[in-house]
This record gives C-alpha cells, structure tokens and sequence, in this order.
C-alpha cells in the first residue's frame, strides 16, 4: 500500500484508493488526502475547556477546526488573521498600561486623602454600627475621587480611632486610606 505524510497524519491506501485512514484511525472522506488534514487554528475567541484560551493560535484536527469556526469560537490561520491578532494584542496591552497608569495616580492621591467620620457612641466610647464601605465611597466622591463600593475592603471599622482601609484598584496596585472615627453624634 502507498503512504505519504500530510501534516501529522498517515494515509493509507489499499488496491482500489478508496479507503483512507489516518494515524488516529478516522476515515477520510473523499479522494482528496487534504479532506481529513490538521488545521492549524488562527485564534480563539473564547476559553474552550481541554482545547485552548482565548489569543491562542493551536492545531487542531479539519473537523473540529470547521465546527469551531462555524460556532465562532475561532478563526482560521492566514497572514491577515496573524496581523489582526497582532495589532489586537497591541491595543489590549496599551489600554492596559493606560489602567494601570490611572491607577498608580488615583492611588497617590488616596494615600494623601484622610477621612474622617463622626459616629454616635455609647458607653466606654463603643460605637454603635460600623462604617460600610458605601459610605466611604461616598465621601471619596465629594473629594472628587470616584471610587466603585466594590473595590473597597472595609471590615471591622466599629470601633474609635485610626484605621487603614485597603482599596485594590488594580490586579497590581492597592491603595491604602486613612480612617478615622470620632464620637460626636
């Protein structure tokens, strides 16, 4: 029997070259030996479990190749594909800086910032409630400082006195924030 490599694949032909398999044992269809090649996949559109992440460029059998191109979870390999990827990638790395750049300047200024909140106390100056960190988020508002409720990590500010508060404003950048609770009220 004649044997040729395509890719990563063997074929195999028997006396009337109708009947072809590869190395992994799936028949290929057809006359034509590229009907059942390795398809080198451009790039993922989203995670797929087992496969790939998202960017990757991987290999990949014809037919799972064609079903995740049809389901646009990938695009096929070429030199315009590999561009479009590049430049892509690019952007996604500038406006990655361009955020952690903010945040370094947002984090600056929220270390300089101290707040401070008058509460209602009881006896022996015991707080009544706690500090939430929406009312934090509001108060950083009125000093022209936006920042999201969500990002802020205020637990236990329940008692009288200095507290720092942490606020992770980026994957690598924390903030730190002067509290401080005074009984008044």
């Amino acid at each position: 029997s004649d044997h040729s490599w395509r890719g990563r694949c063997i074929w195999h032909r028997d006396s009337t070259g109708r009947s072809r398999k590869n190395r992994d044992g799936w028949r290929c269809s057809g006359t034509d030996p590229e009907s059942c090649r390795i398809r080198e996949i451009g790039r993922y559109y989203e995670r797929i479990k087992g496969t790939g992440k998202k960017d990757e460029i991987k290999e990949v059998k014809d037919g799972f190749g064609n079903f995740l191109i049809k389901s646009k979870k990938a695009v096929s390999y070429s030199e315009k594909s590999k561009e479009v990827l590049k430049t892509q990638l690019e952007n996604k790395k500038e406006e990655e800086d361009r955020i952690y750049k903010e945040a370094l300047e947002l984090k600056s200024k929220l270390e300089k910032t101290k707040l401070t909140f008058k509460v209602k106390t009881g006896i022996q100056d015991k707080v009544f409630g706690s500090i939430s960190s929406k009312q934090i988020s509001e108060e950083l508002k009125k000093k022209n400082l936006n920042v999201d409720k969500k990002i802020i990590d205020a637990e236990n500010i329940n008692s009288l006195g200095m507290h720092l508060v942490k606020i992770k404003l980026h994957k690598k950048v924390t903030a730190e924030l002067n509290v401080e609770l005074k009984g008044g009220e």
